[in-house]
């Protein structure tokens, strides 16, 4: 068992020597403030695009929004689960295109250790995967990817209760 030291990521290495033989392995590892329980609610998503494959097109200045509300998985294996609404790609000019209207929320730990959250759409396919870097009852931000040619940061703001 490990106790963070403070709150960011850290890499965890374990050594074993046996017969004159070293072997190591290392894993890397994110210390949240809170519990996920604290994180339940209703969050206005920001993600700048900041790289792209210039062959689909020239996304200079591109965000995605959506409406995010987030709950705790209580009844499944799932760390977060929840709905978005009103996800788009907003241009520099303010150009927008409607991504999806609503859909579903899923979450896992990956590998690494890290929280990933996708915002999943029509026919299940995975809109935006979230890397989760910072969790607060305030905010969530982190990396995020789509369609396998388009990333960059995210921030999560939350509402103020309604």
């Amino acid at each position: 068992m490990v106790t963070p030291a403070g709150l960011g990521e850290a890499v965890i290495t374990a050594a074993l020597t046996h017969g004159g033989i070293t072997r190591t392995a290392s894993m890397n590892v994110t210390a949240y403030a809170g519990h996920l329980w604290d994180v339940h609610g209703t969050y206005d998503l920001n993600a700048p695009i900041t790289t792209f494959e210039t062959a689909q097109g020239d996304l200079t200045g591109y965000r995605y929004t959506a409406v995010v509300w987030l709950g705790v998985g209580y009844f499944s294996l799932l760390p977060l689960e929840g709905t978005y609404a009103d996800l788009r790609i907003i241009g520099p000019g303010g150009d927008t295109l409607v991504v999806a209207d609503t859909g579903s929320i899923i979450s896992s730990i990956d590998s690494r250790g890290r929280l990933i959250v996708k915002l999943i759409g029509n026919e299940d396919r995975t809109e935006l995967e979230l890397t989760v870097a910072s969790l607060t009852p305030e905010f969530i931000d982190g990396g995020f990817g789509c369609c396998g040619h388009i990333s960059g940061a995210f921030t999560a703001t939350r509402r103020d209760p309604e």
